[in-house]
């Protein structure tokens, strides 16, 4: 619980590592008013950045979660945004482009740790479009 994460965190400050604090929501996104609350307690203990993963099931979560990632990310917060499953799958492409402080994709087509999850190259011509 906390106690632990308390732990975990002291241990990280005297190691010189950074801490990420994450929120996963199988089968659902929460509802805008959860992710500012949510988003309001995590920051309280000071993680050097924050994610916040919800599943999509439908288009209406990957805008809810985008908007949030991008009032957040420009409020200064290292935060991590976007839906995963098969209809999350543009919110991943959305988060890299709206201020998300990191992305996921996989090295292989594969070889992803989550559904929806795209290869880098798959992942870099969507951003960036071709080349």
């Amino acid at each position: 619980g906390i106690t632990f994460r308390k732990e975990i965190f002291e241990l990280a400050t005297q190691k010189g590592a950074k801490t990420i604090l994450s929120a996963h929501f199988l089968g659902r996104t929460p509802s805008r008013e959860e992710l500012d609350n949510l988003i309001k307690d995590m920051a309280a203990e000071k993680p050097f950045a924050i994610k916040i993963v919800g599943t999509a099931q439908s288009e209406k979560d990957n805008d809810r979660i985008i908007d949030f990632l991008r009032q957040h990310s420009r409020k200064g917060t290292k935060l991590i945004a976007f839906c995963i499953g098969r209809i999350g799958k543009r919110s991943r492409i959305e988060s890299a482009r709206h201020g998300s402080f990191l992305a996921f994709a996989s090295l292989s087509k594969g070889k992803g740790s989550a559904q929806g999850q795209m290869t880098i190259g798959e992942m870099r011509r969507l951003i960036n479009g071709p080349e």
